[in-house]
């Protein structure tokens, strides 16, 4: 009987060790996946979320930034997830560094009523590349757009930057 109490012990704190060093796990495998910008005076980070979502980490991870790349076609799709709300930039690349036009974006946010997801292309727009790891599948990033929900209001994003894991499309 003391054997099996040693035992079950045992086990107990392998298990609870097992979850504290998880928890250690999860927030290092999201330390080079991350994304911020600035909406409507607030600033904004991505987030790890436990549940799966569109984009995960090589690991399995949501940590609240992915991206799609296609090197065929040149198409790029960043998703941005956290403190209630998700961004969704496309674009096509065509170099390093250089200001690219945004094709679409939607925004939505738990703080407003309406979505913004009516995008009109300015030339104050650009999503930019600033680093392109075609090996590591690994991009990063910086970019401003403006977009309108229903009712034609408009608002600015701006101050944003980003670094992600992408997959291959």
């Amino acid at each position: 009987m003391k054997n099996l109490l040693i035992t079950c012990v045992t086990v107990l704190f392998i298990f609870i060790s097992s979850c504290s060093n998880n928890e250690i796990q999860v927030s290092t495998v999201c330390d080079g996946d991350f994304a911020r910008y600035e909406f409507d005076g607030n600033l904004f980070e991505s987030q790890y979320a436990e549940q799966g979502g569109e984009f995960l980490t090589p690991s399995g991870y949501n940590c609240g930034i992915g991206a799609a790349f296609s090197e065929n076609t040149n198409h790029l799709i960043i998703n941005i997830a956290g403190s209630n709300q998700h961004l969704n930039i496309r674009t096509i690349y065509n170099e390093l560094n250089f200001e690219h036009e945004v094709n679409s974006a939607y925004y939505q946010n738990d703080d407003y009523t309406e979505t913004f997801g009516e995008y009109t292309s300015s030339q104050d727009d650009f999503i930019k590349i600033t680093e392109l790891d075609l090996d590591a599948n690994t991009i990063s990033g910086e970019f401003e757009l403006k977009i309108k929900n229903s009712n034609s209001e408009e608002m600015e994003i701006t101050n944003g930057s980003f670094t992600c894991f992408y997959h291959e499309i």
